[in-house]
């Protein structure tokens, strides 16, 4: 029995990861469930783009999960993130410019 399907992207000239998703389709256990378990539905999502040469940076971070560790604590990660505009920047740079930069 499978827990996980999905798709997995390859950049096939620079042989790198593009994009995986994947759906948790069973409840995944640990222990027997007795120290845990992720619902099944849950989901993610990565997606990575070029920003340089031979430089590969994660644009999209998705992540939707829900179970129970432990039998009192309960898991809900819900998570996007996405990132753009990626540029290099000199190696010399300092602390507080890198702040500014930060902050523009």
């Amino acid at each position: 029995m499978h827990s996980l399907a999905g798709t997995v992207l390859i950049d096939p000239q620079q042989k790198r990861l593009a994009k995986l998703s994947g759906q948790i389709v069973n409840r995944v256990e640990f222990g027997w469930g007795v120290f845990g378990h992720i619902d099944e539905g849950g989901t993610i999502e990565i997606g990575r783009v070029q920003a340089g040469p031979s430089q590969w940076k994660t644009a999209l971070l998705n992540i939707q999960l829900s179970g129970r560790l432990v039998f009192f604590k309960t898991i809900d990660q819900r998570t996007y993130e996405t990132r753009s505009k990626f540029r290099a920047v000199s190696g010399e740079l300092s602390l507080v410019e890198a702040s500014q930069l930060l902050a523009r």
